[in-house]
């Protein structure tokens, strides 16, 4: 699939271009924890910078290797992906503590120091 230097400065016109590729490409790999609009922008990011070689080049012209985005995905992204939620107890600790540093800090509570507990 050949690639134009502007839809890589426009990630509508990207999203527009990518959008059954990417729906392949999800339909291809199971269990991936990453919506369209997510793996579109990643994708969007590798092609920028050519992370993984992902695009190739004929003279002029770029276009995307798509077995070089499954090595990506599966080498890169992938085992590098950790999906929160929020009703994860640790996630709703870590959120408490959070606020409570700032308010600390805005108040003059405390310095918000690493001695610093949270609830």
């Amino acid at each position: 699939m050949q690639i134009l230097k502007r839809d890589l400065d426009k990630p509508i016109s990207f999203k527009e271009k990518m959008s059954n590729f990417v729906r392949n490409l999800r339909n291809n790999i199971q269990n991936i924890p990453l919506d369209d609009d997510e793996l579109t922008d990643l994708l969007l990011s590798a092609c920028r910078v050519n992370d993984f070689e992902v695009i190739s080049y004929q003279g002029k012209k770029m276009f995307l290797n798509e077995d070089r985005v499954l090595s990506w995905l599966k080498e890169k992204i992938l085992p590098n992906t950790v999906v929160l939620k929020l009703n994860d107890e640790d996630i709703i600790r870590l959120l408490i503590f959070c606020i409570e540093i700032t308010l600390s800090n805005v108040f003059g509570w405390n310095k918000g120091d690493s001695n610093s507990k949270g609830i």
